[in-house]
């Protein structure tokens, strides 16, 4: 996570966070830190790995990706900002990304059992080996009331003040009925979709310099996944994997509709004014 003197930034994978990342460490001369009690008093502005403390296979190694019940306490009155992805998207992105080849969500000899070409996976069975193992790698104990997605899983338990009592009692109701937000931080989204242009407009709020501001502007969104070849056989997602996937991710769904929501209205706000 990025800790400044006014807000805390979360790295939520593969939302546009390297990007973030790039921007800030380009413009600025900022210390990494590896233990909040080496943090000094006079940093304005830093990075701080923290432990996975979510994971089974990957439990206690250090990562960039802090989650929110992680932020040390003498910055937990700071506004929390993120980035928000489709999730579609999201799990287009780790796929390329191909984290999953050299670290398999669950061991090699029993994901060979079940996909002999592993690891030349086609996307769809990419994903039902994900919502297997790579949620039974994050649920440990927690039996669920409902079907939910990997990503709403991370979303969860990345977002939210008590993950593990809303992984315990999360049903459909609570999908639905919006219960989920009472139980989350307060988060500031960005948008992946338009990050340069909100994170711009975010911190054009804060004493940021003009430079800082126009060196955003003028770059271009980083991808990280390597080249992706067009139409490839692999990539195949019928309208039936789409519905599946948008119904057990459906709670980020919810909160990404809401985000862009409130972006249209803030710009329908500023229309009127001008």
């Amino acid at each position: 996570m990025l800790i400044t003197k006014d807000f805390v930034m979360l790295n939520f994978p593969k939302t546009g966070s390297t990007f973030v990342r790039k921007m800030f460490f380009e413009y600025f001369e900022m210390p990494l830190y590896d233990n909040v009690g080496n943090i000094k008093d006079s940093d304005v502005i830093f990075e701080l790995w923290l432990p996975k403390i979510f994971e089974t296979n990957h439990y206690n190694i250090l990562e960039q990706h802090g989650t929110a019940i992680q932020i040390p306490l003498e910055h937990q009155k700071k506004e929390i900002v993120s980035v928000i992805r489709d999730p579609l998207d999201r799990y287009i992105s780790t796929y390329f990304f191909k984290w999953w080849e050299k670290h398999p969500p669950a061991p090699e000899i029993e994901v060979k059992k079940k996909y002999p070409n592993y690891p030349n996976l086609t996307f769809g069975e990419y994903f039902e080996m994900m919502h297997i193992w790579g949620r039974e790698n994050r649920l440990k104990d927690v039996s669920l009331n409902c079907d939910i997605g990997l990503n709403t899983i991370q979303f969860i338990q990345f977002y939210f003040k008590n993950p593990i009592d809303v992984l315990n009692k999360i049903d459909d109701d609570y999908i639905d009925s919006n219960l989920f937000y009472k139980d989350m931080f307060d988060i500031k989204f960005l948008r992946q979709s338009h990050l340069n242009e909100d994170l711009i407009s975010y911190l054009s709020k804060f004493d940021f310099n003009e430079g800082f501001l126009s060196s955003i502007s003028e770059t271009g969104k980083i991808h990280v996944t390597g080249s992706r070849v067009e139409n490839e056989d692999s990539m195949a997602i019928t309208d039936e994997l789409k519905q599946e996937l948008m119904y057990r991710e459906r709670l980020v769904y919810k909160v990404l509709q809401k985000v862009v929501a409130e972006y249209e209205s803030d710009k329908c706000n500023q229309n009127i004014t001008s």
